[in-house]
């Protein structure tokens, strides 16, 4: 029997909650405060908590930011009742704490299908998790000695005398030490059979400066003209503008990258090369604003993720509308008129404009070196970000995307999102090479002022 925590500090509003899901077979267990939620929660482990936003205590976030810290109920779904501050809970609230809301007056349908349907996301999630653990036992081996295989052949070099090849050999080796080092570190972190509590993450991290920058050390004695691989080479290249020279790319992530360019130049290739059009209409102005305001001109290819460089593209879920998918509340935070006479997130200049303004928000926060924080930003929020760089245990030499990606602290859009943009300046940069053709842009242009 599923256990549900319901806390109001109203008795009747309680009273009748507990009614109605024990009549449909939940367990119901009532507290009045948050402090004895909290008590309640670590001693019953409850599969939801169901919580009102305003109690004469705490109010709902503060108990939510409580069970957070708190290893063994961290994960327990929470779901807020709320008859204020809907917009903000919606934007913040889910991003960062809460699970799902329900707004007052509640209909008590909705609540029992609300309930019903974070039970079976709990179930689904359970019996992926046990999938994924034991395929986990059958294949850690081969994935692991797949990305070695995969650094061996993407920094192949050329070799010119006997003694640079036993130099070169020689950095190599210790190079593939290193990288099976991390790979060996993110297999502890992903392995689903180890309990939060069993990874000693101080010493993880440690562990990773320690062999990322011996890494980087040694990448830098390998002949930059040696890396022949154009993915590779590319993501380099990417970091160098983004001020990290000497990249060392994680094995990992070369791979999530190489998945995203396969399907632009696979099963999506025609959709690519249409893309690729509207590029030559729109990113000259997108790069050229970027520019003047000393952006990474990288970031132009948000628009590509977003949009497909469309800028009458709408979201029929979120609503998010325009070349880089504003939604109204941040359009019009950043000043562009969105009412039902004109909705200036599709003009293409103003709304790139806009977008400028706003990464340059985000670059101010997390630097132009973190620029990849700043991305992942875009996509989840500076919030939900700014909220995991706070659990690191040394945020200013942590700072970094990766250690948010290897402890998959980040939602998994996020994990693919930052990839994809990655792939997507590879494939305009490299077209010719990956096969693909870039046409004019004929029909399609027209005027962005």
């Amino acid at each position: 029997m599923y256990k549900i925590l319901i806390a109001d500090d109203d008795p009747r509003i309680s009273q009748l909650f507990e009614r109605v899901l024990t009549k449909e077979g939940y367990h119901a267990i009532v507290c009045h405060s948050v402090e004895d939620g909290i008590k309640l929660a670590l001693k019953e482990h409850p599969d939801i908590i169901l919580s009102d936003y305003v109690m004469h205590d705490q109010n709902g976030e503060q108990f939510c930011a409580a069970v957070r810290s708190y290893e063994e109920i961290s994960s327990t779904p929470f779901i807020i009742i709320t008859g204020r501050g809907t917009n903000e809970i919606r934007t913040e609230g889910l991003s960062i704490l809460f699970d799902d809301y329900l707004d007052k007056p509640i209909d008590l349908s909705f609540l029992i299908a609300k309930i019903n349907a974070t039970i079976r996301r709990k179930e689904e999630e359970s019996k992926r998790s046990q999938k994924i653990k034991n395929k986990l036992k059958f294949t850690r081996l081969g994935l692991i000695g797949a990305s070695v295989f995969l650094c061996l052949v993407t920094l192949g070099f050329t070799l010119h005398s006997n003694s640079q090849q036993k130099q070169l050999s020689k950095l190599q080796l210790e190079k593939t030490k290193y990288d099976e080092r991390v790979l060996a570190i993110q297999s502890q972190l992903d392995s689903l059979g180890c309990k939060m509590s069993d990874l000693d993450f101080d010493r993880i991290n440690t562990d990773l400066r320690t062999i990322i920058l011996n890494a980087k050390i040694i990448n830098t004695a390998i002949p930059k003209e040696a890396e022949r691989d154009v993915i590779i080479r590319g993501i380099k290249e990417i970091m160098a503008n983004f001020g990290e020279k000497d990249y060392n790319v994680p094995p990992l992530f070369a791979s999530e990258v190489y998945k995203m360019v396969e399907q632009f130049i696979g099963p999506r290739k025609y959709s690519t090369q249409r893309t690729l059009k509207r590029a030559q209409i729109y990113l000259p102005m997108i790069t050229k604003i970027f520019q003047e305001k000393g952006l990474p001109e990288e970031l132009a290819y948000i628009a590509m993720v977003e949009s497909a460089f469309n800028p009458n593209a709408v979201n029929a879920t979120s609503g998010a509308t325009g070349l880089w998918q504003f939604m109204v509340g941040t359009a019009r935070e950043y000043g562009l008129r969105v009412d039902r006479f004109l909705d200036e997130r599709k003009h293409p200049l103003k709304s790139t404009l806009t977008a400028s303004e706003y990464l340059l928000d985000l670059i101010a926060v997390f630097g132009k070196k973190s620029a990849l924080l700043a991305i992942a930003s875009y996509n989840v929020g500076d919030g939900a970000v700014r909220f995991q760089l706070k659990k690191l245990s040394n945020p200013l030499e942590e700072r970094d995307f990766w250690y948010l990606f290897d402890q998959k602290a980040l939602p998994q859009e996020t994990r693919e999102y930052i990839p994809r943009v990655i792939a997507s300046i590879i494939v305009h940069r490299y077209a010719e090479q990956l096969g693909i053709e870039l046409e004019e842009p004929g029909e399609l242009a027209q005027s962005y002022e």
